[in-house]
């Protein structure tokens, strides 16, 4: 059965996400982000699985509403700011990987496929080559162009 979080407990998880992404480190407090949570969502009551569910959706989230920003901060000629952007989805993604061919960053790549042209989003992709080293393959298939990451 699911246990239903309370909005504090929601924002208490997707505050891990966050602070994963915007620090920059692999520590929250001295700890591995995914020792943290897994603590967390034992103190909040919450099944592993409810929380390793709700971990990929925020993961999700944040990965659209990055390559979001990114892109209108380079249309706006803030390529600095742009590159901020892809940098907090290298950072999260490597604290919290997708599961290669997953379904939320399929979703992902629905949802960018609507607001981005295919050119804008190969756009991204190159940007994010510059911008990353790692993950470039997850970031093809946020952006649904799973081969333009070869």
């Amino acid at each position: 059965m699911h246990a239903i979080l309370s909005i504090g407990q929601q924002q208490a998880l997707f505050w891990t996400i966050a602070a994963a992404e915007d620090m920059g480190t692999a520590q929250i407090n001295g700890e591995n982000p995914r020792d943290f949570l897994a603590g967390l969502s034992m103190n909040i009551g919450l099944d592993k699985f409810r929380a390793a569910t709700l971990v990929c959706a925020s993961v999700a989230a944040r990965t659209r509403a990055c390559f979001l920003q990114c892109w209108a901060l380079e249309i706006q000629g803030k390529r600095a700011e742009a590159l901020d952007e892809l940098v907090k989805i290298c950072r999260i993604h490597r604290v919290f990987p997708p599961e290669e061919n997953s379904a939320e960053m399929e979703m992902v790549a629905g949802g960018l496929k609507k607001n981005l042209e295919v050119a804008e989003r190969v756009h991204l992709l190159s940007l994010y080559r510059s911008a990353c080293t790692t993950g470039v393959k997850t970031a093809a298939e946020a952006l649904g162009l799973v081969s333009s990451c070869q």
